[in-house]
């Protein structure tokens, strides 16, 4: 039985383009044109006027020599702009979620594994996470039977001691859920367990606390002293473990005997673990 718990290491302007064809103005004719009454009537340009794509010709004033009065010819306008084929990416504002048939989004919870509680039977989360994940790398299991310990924990031949007489982890790199039961035909998922670093992929809490995960950038983590040179912390329900670099002491031992915590830099200070539920462990361990 592959030992886990704290005893492991386990990213228009609307261009309007107005094309003058021709000449933007042509003179009409000189003066002395202007008292033949013989002379062909001048006509202004035709000007097109090009909207994204969209043209539309406006036919300018015809003016006749000698008459009292123009007359102006129709102006179509259009009176509503041409659409705009601009694509905007929005930015998704929410977690995604699963459409019928597909996965469901498997967040970390220190009462079950996406939308499985603790206590959900064993099939429908192997194939989530395995629909997730990929394929299943690495199982195991054990039998857990009565040594007559006093808190009425099961033990293995491997000295570990679980609350069921029958336990079977399955892990997936470096994701691996604890299963549990009477018997093998009875599993239930009863915790799970991630460690690693990248470029592992992970699953995360809600808040999105993973391995690798920096205190600093997630406050909420409450973290503390688990031993000499290991720290802990808890954050959404989920147990982690604390690495704050080679070398530092989260408990300092004096001359005399005492024992005083220290905390880290949060910004120094990353997840390395995580778990939750139940596994089998070791219980006359040091810290």
């Amino acid at each position: 039985m592959r030992a886990s718990g704290w005893n492991r290491r386990p990213v228009v302007a609307l261009a309007v383009s107005l094309v003058l064809t021709g000449v933007a103005a042509c003179a009409s004719g000189s003066d002395d044109a202007a008292s033949d009454s013989t002379s062909p009537p001048t006509s202004t340009p035709t000007v097109e006027t090009t909207l994204t794509g969209v043209a539309t010709t406006i036919s300018a004033t015809t003016t006749v020599a000698g008459a009292s009065s123009d007359t102006s010819a129709a102006i179509p306008v259009p009176t509503e702009p041409p659409p705009l084929s601009v694509e905007t990416a929005v930015p998704a504002t929410e977690p995604p979620v699963p459409v019928d048939g597909a996965a469901p989004v498997l967040a970390l919870r220190g009462d079950g594994l996406g939308p499985f509680d603790f206590g959900s039977p064993a099939g429908p989360v192997i194939a989530a996470v395995s629909a997730q994940l990929g394929d299943i790398s690495e199982e195991g299991s054990a039998t857990f039977a009565d040594t007559g310990r006093d808190d009425g924990l099961l033990e293995s031949d491997e000295f570990l001691a679980f609350q069921y007489p029958f336990g079977h982890y399955m892990c997936w790199n470096v994701f691996c859920v604890q299963l549990a039961g009477p018997s093998a035909d009875s599993e239930a998922l009863v915790g799970w367990y991630q460690s690693g670093s990248a470029p592992a992929t992970f699953l995360s809490t809600a808040s999105g606390v993973m391995p690798g995960s920096r205190w600093s950038d997630f406050p909420a983590i409450n973290g503390f002293a688990e031993c000499y040179t290991d720290g802990a912390g808890e954050v959404d329900g989920v147990r982690l473990k604390l690495d704050a670099g080679p070398g530092f002491q989260w408990l300092l031992v004096n001359d005399a005997g005492d024992i005083t915590p220290q905390l880290p830099n949060p910004a120094d200070t990353t997840v390395s673990y995580m778990e939750a539920g139940e596994m089998p462990f070791q219980p006359e361990a040091d810290c």
